[in-house]
């Protein structure tokens, strides 16, 4: 996404993946991903050997400025090289709120879809409840 209401949304794919499909998600924005994730992007000898396990999804809106349009298509160049495969989402709609909910409930989709390849399921969160029950117990006074 870009920065604003589409990096929160990207934020939202990440979580998402990582909850129902118990996997490994990142989020990062436009421009900023252009300043220091892309030089990870661009190769080294540990990128080689994770490249192919990457997919890289692009939230794009057909309103979104020029100068943004310009660095998705460019970081696209850059990203193809080493990934496994890059995508665009585009939103869709005609008020920005139908835009931005068209995004959400693609990537929640996408999300389940994922737990259900990866055979999944997608509403136990076990790690978390792990968590919580770990914190509650050091919370306890000692008796």
């Amino acid at each position: 996404g870009s920065q604003g209401e589409r990096g929160v949304i990207g934020y939202r794919w990440k979580t998402q993946i990582n909850e129902n499909a118990k996997a490994f998600a990142v989020a990062n924005v436009l421009p900023e991903l252009d300043h220091n994730e892309s030089v990870g992007w661009s190769g080294g000898e540990a990128q080689a050997r994770l490249e192919r396990f990457f997919s890289v999804v692009f939230l794009r809106d057909d309103r979104e400025p020029e100068h943004i349009r310009l660095r998705a298509e460019l970081t696209k160049q850059i990203v193809a090289k080493h990934a496994a495969t890059v995508s665009d989402v585009w939103a869709e709609g005609n008020g920005a709120l139908a835009r931005a909910m068209s995004l959400v409930y693609t990537g929640d989709f996408a999300s389940c879809y994922l737990a259900y390849a990866y055979r999944e399921d997608p509403t136990p969160v076990k790690v978390i409840d792990w968590l919580k029950s770990q914190l509650a117990k050091a919370a306890r006074p000692s008796q």
